[in-house]
């Protein structure tokens, strides 16, 4: 049996402070993630209190295990990363000298399914695009379904980002990781057709109000933007075949990965040239 017993009289909710405070400032790992490493750390707060009364001062593999077996049948990914997430934890307290060892290191981790990735086809894609009724929109989509950018990447576009005559766009991603993203004619084409509709401002240049040409007074675009843009577009795709109607029927949350897949099979598809 493994065990870690932490040192110099910290407490639980001091280590878990320090720990965020270190994947946050030092690993700058993104605000949603260290979120969710903070609620990871909660869930495992609550169910040692539950279960011992107490946070214990060492805290064994087994407990991590019966952590891991208490929570009510959660997704294969999901308990993966909250282990990973424990994991991470005790590995920081082992290299600040808090812990003398990593009880939740290689745990029995859940089968993970394999599929076969689901993508739109060159009509749904042609559909959705041709669905964009005004520049704000057209540009949107684009965008997206061209070069497969994740939402809270395209909510940081800059004008200064763009560089629209060598075809290529600055992505700044997770962890602060840049990446130049080339650009396919029809985005530009989209992009420079929305330019001169939008309001003056070097914010991002594809931003958004509700009105007829989605433009703003200047702020950037939001996740709700993406929304927004895809929303029209879905209704606007009529008598789409029963596959199309769930793919783009679904919500938003579910729907980046499929068109950031659509993206990977995009260079084979005349609609995205």
């Amino acid at each position: 049996m493994t065990e870690v017993a932490t040192t110099n009289e910290l407490s639980y909710d001091d280590a878990v402070k320090e720990f965020l405070s270190y994947i946050r400032d030092y690993r700058s790992f993104s605000g949603l993630t260290v979120r969710a490493y903070g609620t990871d750390m909660r869930m495992l707060r609550a169910f040692l209190e539950k279960r011992l009364g107490r946070v214990p001062s060492e805290i064994t593999r087994e407990m991590i295990v019966q952590f891991g077996v208490s929570l009510r049948k959660p997704a294969p990914l999901t308990l993966r990363r909250k282990y990973a997430c424990i994991s991470s934890f005790f590995g920081f307290l082992q290299d600040m000298g808090y812990a003398q060892a990593n009880p939740a290191r290689r745990l029995p981790l859940p089968r993970v399914s394999e599929y076969v990735p689901v993508y739109l086809s060159e009509e749904m894609a042609q559909k959705l695009i041709a669905a964009a009724d005004t520049p704000w929109t057209k540009a949107a989509v684009v965008l997206l379904l061209s070069t497969g950018i994740r939402r809270s990447e395209a909510v940081t576009i800059t004008l200064d980002d763009l560089n629209l005559e060598e075809r290529q766009l600055l992505i700044r991603g997770k962890g602060d990781k840049e990446r130049v993203v080339p650009l396919t004619d029809q985005v530009v084409e989209a992009i420079q057709a929305y330019l001169p509709h939008r309001t003056k401002t070097p914010r991002c240049p594809i931003t958004h109000r509700r009105g007829p040409e989605g433009m703003s007074a200047g702020s950037s675009m939001g996740w709700w933007s993406v929304e927004d843009a895809i929303r029209p577009c879905r209704q606007g795709c009529t008598r789409r075949p029963e596959a199309l109607t769930a793919r783009l029927s679904a919500p938003v949350g579910s729907v980046p990965r499929r068109r950031r897949r659509t993206s990977a099979c995009s260079a084979d598809y005349a609609a995205l040239r």
